[in-house]
């Protein structure tokens, strides 16, 4: 369980991230445009598919 809310935190930390850079002038500048694509997005993704469908992936033991 305390797994599952350290990826929801994760989730709307990078979601919050997201919106910083859609709304404010922060996304001008190159390394944030850059870390956001390459780092958070991918990050919102794969938290978003593991809170939508993790449950059907747990292994048998853990």
């Amino acid at each position: 369980m305390k797994k599952r809310k350290t990826i929801q935190y994760l989730h709307i930390i990078g979601g919050i991230i997201i919106a910083i850079h859609i709304y404010s002038p922060w996304n001008e500048l190159v390394w944030f445009d850059i870390s956001v694509k390459s780092i958070v997005l991918p990050l919102i993704i794969t938290t978003g598919l593991y809170l939508r469908i993790g449950h059907k992936f747990k292994m048998k033991g853990s």
